[in-house]
């Protein structure tokens, strides 16, 4: 497996591409003035690492498995399709706007390389990145299909987003990379914990607190962290906020409209389903597929 050390040294030499500085521009052409700021209840507070505070809610067994079961083949969709799309609905419903800045935390380990290979390297890896969802106005199934839509159009599984911005040469691309307004929410779906320990006998999740990561008097990055895993068949989703500058009531009512809203997908998507023809299989009524689908899927609201 390819040293962590290589792998950073490679990263630095790609940061210096056309490829990179190309891709780049993507986020630079990002119309992220239409996210609006996110409210706070209190103003002129420090956000802080002592501050923070968490609140976590879960979907049940059989939600959960829905989500990952049943939802996917129906617009073809992944997890993170789903999951930021529910939360571009409760964030937009909340700052009134149609679209939201968040940043995206991901796994880092990209096949960039033919000769790097990082499937045992031990290290930190993530990546984190700005993904603006614009939200069309209708059905769930069409806002689910307009978030996929654009989280595909990310070049490089966002990892040339920090390779341009943190180790860029060209003085000006890293410049205007940093003027670039700042996501408030940070997303990060960690996986399906039940599927990785189930391999090892030697290992198993501890319910143990890992104790702090940072300092009490350091600054949080976001105002808002999203953090979700499946874990015991179930899905978690965890805000964490601080209290300096949020009520509890106000995070605890987004958390349950976050799962109000995944809720409303996975029914969306079941009942999309369910009610799945053929335009051919009703040759006198005279339809074609796209005519069809919008009739079911306006059906299955």
């Amino acid at each position: 497996t390819t040293s962590y050390k290589a792998w950073a040294e490679r990263l630095a030499g790609y940061a210096q591409s056309d490829k990179v500085h190309h891709e780049a521009e993507y986020w630079l052409n990002l119309p992220m003035h239409r996210a609006a700021r996110l409210p706070q209840d209190f103003l002129g507070s420090t956000n802080t690492e002592g501050s923070a505070r968490r609140i976590a809610l879960s979907l049940s067994t059989e939600e959960t498995r829905a989500l990952l079961q049943d939802v996917p083949p129906v617009y073809g969709t992944e997890i993170n399709d789903v999951l930021l799309t529910a939360l571009a609905q409760t964030i937009c419903r909340w700052t009134g706007s149609s679209a939201l800045l968040a940043d995206v935390e991901g796994h880092g380990r990209v096949a960039l390389f033919d000769d790097v290979d990082l499937s045992r390297t031990v290290g930190w890896f993530t990546t984190v990145y700005p993904v603006l969802l614009e939200l069309p106005d209708g059905r769930p199934g069409e806002a689910l299909q307009a978030v996929k839509a654009q989280l595909r159009q990310i070049p490089g599984q966002g990892l040339s987003y920090g390779l341009a911005r943190y180790l860029a040469d060209d003085a000006d691309l890293v410049q205007r990379l940093q003027a670039l307004p700042s996501a408030g929410v940070l997303f990060n779906y960690l996986g399906q914990f039940d599927q990785s320990l189930a391999r090892s006998d030697m290992m198993s999740l501890s319910a143990m607190s890992a104790g702090a990561e940072r300092s009490p008097q350091a600054q949080r990055s976001h105002l808002l962290q999203v953090t979700s895993y499946v874990s015991g068949g179930r899905l978690h989703v965890e805000w964490t906020y601080s209290q300096t500058l949020h009520h509890w009531q106000t995070i605890q009512h987004l958390a349950q409209s976050y799962l109000e809203a995944l809720r409303t997908l996975i029914i969306h998507c079941r009942n999309r389903d369910a009610l799945t023809h053929k335009a051919d299989a009703f040759p006198q009524a005279h339809l074609s597929q796209e005519e069809l689908d919008a009739i079911l899927a306006e059906l299955a609201e």
